[in-house]
């Protein structure tokens, strides 16, 4: 069989001479394939267009490739400038392919190598490549009037990338794309590319591969719901409407979860004035995690008015217990057993404040203003910040404490916390049942002033792993006798009484029977050891801490430091009682009779 015509070889005079003609396309005689040919030919589209200007070659070497991404903080008229290391003013390129490069600096950029290691993302353009031994590269951007906006220590291939502004240059016109996608046509195509990066990154183990670039963005991107895009002046064309005679009440209630909320509104004819005035409802526990399809209407009873702080007065927030078709409490209702336990100690006026903290996160999952590609500084500095580089979110925390002031929940005050983009509100002094309601309420705000702005508050115990804070509801607990005159001896004996009970609160006081937090109660991050009960005066390492001023002044509260960020106050407050007043023992609560 005759062979066929054999082909041009690669590395022919033709193709010598074509690559030599490439200009910024990878040098004299090298050749330029795959992702770093696509960068080449984009480079030169935006070069053509005058919004990017290059300095040396393109690409030194084949193993390498950079694209670049349109910075969403600049103006029209930026311009990029990107200086390789045979450029003027870079480091110098050893001449084989995947070998280390060795830094170089200008006098310029050794002004700045001190504060290089420390400096975070800004909002302005960055870029980071990796060679092709997966090292982290040296990473210099710069705008005019500003410092260098990003930087990180390099063992190989450093790039040293610039921002400048200039007038006359054009903006970079194409939308940024990942340097492994190709030109695809339709909704078929490009859903089939997409599912070919996906397994290709599955077989990478998820790794940055020898030719990826990572956008590095501004220092706290950060995934918003949708809704919080529209235009709220629209809202409030249409609720500034008048409503007439009727009232808007929105009916709250603790789900399956045992976490989370639901609510729903209904018209009423008129503004009431008690609860006792509402009516009971219904709705589908189906759908809420609380009943089986077959049989999936619940009641909702009324327990709770607030005034409404989203639509206003006169409309009404009410929350609500659940019950099941036979009339009997739901699993997650707790608040029917307690109300029982605080009536038979009702007397004694048990009086609790509970501290709310919480973490503010993206709808990604991503802490509000922590670093896109890292974590902030070390803690120390957040806990009652003040600054824009120490508090996270106080937007959101304001808005959350008026709204619960004018709604008439018992907020008594807020703060930041030790881990940035935590914060905390003091919900109390509330007498027996109302400290269940009032915290339950305020949490309700919480998540509808978030809703508002397009981010999550979120309840986990331990939100982030590591050397971070954990979030707590911190418990404080007092009867008349020990308010009063020598009160310390009271306080001594319920402390004596929850420490021969201490699993059983453990169980109590976290959703999950104690799971939740074992991730928080270590030890460690101002926590006690979740196996270990302790007591002391002003120690916030201990199960249970007695203030300084209630130690000088023989009187006052004691302070519960073991309760999670998602307890149910409900739970929390009838262990107490049952603890200290009720002189319960063992692991197991005492059922009374009706």
């Amino acid at each position: 069989m005759a062979a066929g015509p054999r082909r041009a070889s690669a590395d022919g005079p033709r193709s010598r001479a074509r690559r030599a003609n490439q200009g910024a396309g990878g040098g004299p005689g090298r050749p330029i394939k795959g992702a770093g040919l696509r960068a080449a030919r984009q480079s030169r589209e935006w070069e053509k267009s005058g919004a990017i200007e290059w300095h040396g070659e393109l690409l030194s070497s084949p193993h390498l490739a950079l694209t670049a991404r349109p910075p969403p903080a600049c103006r029209p008229g930026a311009a990029l400038k990107v200086a390789y290391p045979n450029s003027p003013g870079g480091g110098k390129r050893r001449s084989s392919a995947g070998r280390k490069y060795s830094k170089k600096t200008t006098n310029e950029d050794d002004d700045d190598a001190e504060s290089q290691a420390s400096e975070s993302p800004s909002n302005c353009c960055g870029f980071m490549a990796y060679s092709n031994n997966g090292e982290k590269p040296w990473v210099k951007v710069k705008t005019s009037n500003h410092q260098p906006a990003y930087s990180s220590t390099s063992r190989s291939d450093h790039r040293s990338v610039s921002l400048s502004q200039s007038p006359t240059v054009s903006p970079l016109p194409k939308k940024p794309r990942c340097s492994d996608q190709r030109e695809t046509q339709g909704e078929e195509k490009q859903e089939k590319h997409e599912h070919c990066c996906r397994k290709r990154r599955a077989r990478e183990g998820n790794s940055i591969g020898p030719l990826d670039l990572l956008w590095l963005g501004t220092s706290s991107t950060m995934t918003t719901s949708a809704s919080s895009h529209l235009n709220k002046g629209i809202k409030q064309v249409y609720m500034s409407l008048p409503q007439g005679e009727k009232v808007q009440a929105m009916y709250i209630w603790i789900d399956g979860t045992g976490e989370g909320l639901r609510c729903k509104t209904r018209t009423l004819d008129s503004e009431p004035k008690s609860v006792e005035e509402l009516p009971e409802w219904n709705f589908d526990g189906s759908s809420t995690f609380q009943s089986e399809g077959s049989n999936s209407d619940m009641y909702l009873v009324p327990s709770a008015m607030f005034r409404d702080p989203f639509r206003k007065d006169p409309n009404k927030l009410v929350f609500c217990e659940v019950f099941k078709y036979n009339r009997k409490p739901a699993e997650t209702n707790l608040r029917h057993t307690c109300k029982r336990i605080m009536d038979m100690v009702s007397n004694q006026h048990p009086w609790f404040g509970m501290e709310q903290e919480y973490t503010l996160m993206g709808t990604d999952g991503h802490p509000f203003g922590w670093p896109s590609n890292g974590f902030p500084g070390p803690q120390g500095p957040y806990y009652c910040g003040v600054g824009a580089d120490k508090a996270y979110g106080r937007d959101i925390v304001e808005a959350h404490y008026r709204a619960c002031l004018y709604a008439g929940v018992k907020i008594t005050g807020t703060n930041a916390e030790v881990m940035p983009a935590q914060w905390e509100f003091q919900i109390g002094p509330c007498e027996g049942i109302h400290m269940g309601d009032h915290l339950w309420v305020a949490r309700f705000i919480l998540h509808r002033v978030c809703e508002d702005f397009g981010v999550i508050a979120t309840f986990d115990p331990k939100p982030i792993p590591g050397n971070w804070n954990g979030a707590g509801c911190h418990t404080n607990f007092s009867t008349k006798a020990m308010r009063e005159e020598n009160g310390l001896k009271y306080i001594e004996e319920a402390i004596e009484k929850l420490s021969k009970r201490h699993q059983y609160h453990i169980r109590a006081y976290d959703p999950k029977g104690g799971l939740d937090n074992a991730r928080r109660l270590t030890g460690f991050h101002e926590t006690s050891n979740i196996n270990d009960f302790s007591a002391g005066v002003a120690n916030r390492s201990a199960s249970i801490r007695i203030p300084r001023t209630v130690g000088q002044e023989r009187k006052g509260y004691f302070e519960d430091r073991r309760p999670s960020a998602n307890c149910d106050p409900y739970s929390v407050t009838e262990a107490l009682i049952r603890t200290c007043l009720l002189n319960e023992t063992g692991d197991e609560p005492f059922q009374y009779k009706n």
